[in-house]
């Protein structure tokens, strides 16, 4: 199954020597995870901070309909030329060029996204009306799910005061954390995937 053919460029890792190493390993794992939550919750998908479409062009390619928003133009033009370059259904994908903090939506999804650290670009005072909002629009059994990197180690990073106020803007949006999974990246850090649903459902 290969979901990452045709991938562009990813800036959030070093450059390397070609395209294929961008999806080899660890690099993919992500991508997968999330694509797991997708076919648990059946769709629609909301992509968060969706950028050039690593995530929501995957999921597009495998049969959900996704809706991607990114505040910067030019990565939801790349998007629509790589979904289109893969022969994505028309319609499979929708860009929304917008700004996180006054976005509103208008639909409900199974599953929400905010990949590859979105969260921690968000300021927090941006944080917990966008929770409620996630919240609000959940379909039953819909889940938000979102991932980081955080350090397992004090002397690399801060210790864990960022991602606990994560935590504590998810409960106070009246979300739980369903799942929780970890796994290290190079030493000292680790990668933190959460799977997060409305309390009571």
């Amino acid at each position: 199954m290969d979901l990452l053919v045709g991938q562009p460029e990813i800036s959030v890792f070093p450059p390397l020597d070609s395209e294929a190493d961008w999806l080899a390993g660890a690099h993919g794992a992500d991508i997968l995870e999330y694509l797991r939550a997708a076919r648990a919750t059946e769709g629609p998908v909301l992509d968060l901070g969706s950028g050039d479409g690593r995530f929501a062009v995957p999921l597009a390619r495998q049969g959900f309909d996704v809706d991607a928003v990114d505040h910067d133009g030019p990565s939801l033009v790349r998007l629509r030329d790589w979904a289109g370059r893969l022969d994505v259904v028309q319609g499979r994908v929708t860009t929304i060029e917008a700004d996180l903090a006054q976005l509103r939506l208008s639909r409900s999804y199974g599953l929400v996204m905010l990949a590859a650290g979105t969260v921690l670009e968000l300021p927090r005072a941006v944080r917990p009306a966008l929770f409620r909002q996630v919240a609000a629009h959940l379909r039953d059994g819909g889940v938000l799910a979102l991932d980081y990197i955080c350090a397992r180690r004090p002397r690399i990073m801060a210790p864990g005061l960022e991602t606990a106020a994560i935590v504590d803007d998810l409960r106070a949006a009246g979300l739980r954390i369903r799942r929780r999974d970890t796994r290290p990246l190079c030493e000292g850090l680790e990668s933190t995937f959460l799977l997060c649903a409305p309390r009571g459902r």
